[in-house]
């Protein structure tokens, strides 16, 4: 990443946090419309990154306009295309469901239920 804004950041519950980024500058030729970066408190290293990149061979009325993508560390992985990649709330959701099944974070862990709220949770 070149560039990007910083949208929310909030726990994700089992040590985690994530980072919520728009407005991105990448240094690939990907153009990415919404990133969560997601890192453990304790050592600040970045466990993975969800991606909601435009799918330059999509379209809206297709419906598959943008690409749900993710990093686990090593790779990426194109989790499917769909409209949805590209409402914030509707990938932030699914970013943090992506996230908690990778991470193994149980619901006793997390700090309420952030992959069902329709808002954000509060900004720390």
């Amino acid at each position: 990443m070149l560039y990007a804004e910083k949208k929310k950041d909030f726990d994700i519950g089992g040590g985690y946090k994530a980072i919520l980024f728009h407005k991105i500058e990448s240094a690939d030729d990907n153009k990415y419309e919404y990133i969560l970066a997601v890192h453990s408190f304790e050592t600040e290293h970045i466990g993975l990154f969800v991606t909601s990149t435009v799918n330059e061979k999509g379209s809206e009325s297709a419906g598959d306009s943008h690409i749900l993508g993710i990093f686990p560390g090593t790779g990426y992985e194109n989790l499917g295309a769909s409209n949805d990649w590209g409402d914030v709330n509707k990938f932030r959701n699914e970013a943090v469901k992506v996230t908690v099944e990778r991470l193994g974070i149980t619901k006793e862990q997390m700090p309420g239920d952030p992959s069902c709220s329709s808002e954000f949770p509060t900004e720390h």
